[in-house]
């Protein structure tokens, strides 16, 4: 993620829906897929999740792409419709 350059534009935003198992925040399309496989997920063991600074409504969770390699930081950003929503993750 390039703190410098990213813009509403350039983000690949998609809609999904999330799940939180044990150490791990599972990525769903949809709530009707929650018994398929996920399309994506985080491991949240010694994860940063704090505010954006430049997207409103959204969270920034920095974490461990592979829970072995210390050295595979990734970032996921999760942007609510409301500042309520936002709020609550």
């Amino acid at each position: 993620l390039d703190r410098t350059g990213v813009t509403m534009e350039n983000c690949n935003w998609q809609r999904g829906c999330f799940v939180l198992r044990q150490n791990y925040l599972l990525e769903y399309e949809s709530e009707g897929s929650l018994s398929l496989r996920p399309r994506g997920y985080a491991f949240l063991q010694g994860a940063v999740v704090r505010s954006h600074h430049v997207f409103e409504h959204t969270i920034q969770v920095d974490y461990l792409k592979n829970y072995y390699d210390l050295a595979s930081m990734s970032t996921l950003l999760i942007r609510s419709d409301t500042y309520s929503k936002a709020q609550r993750w």
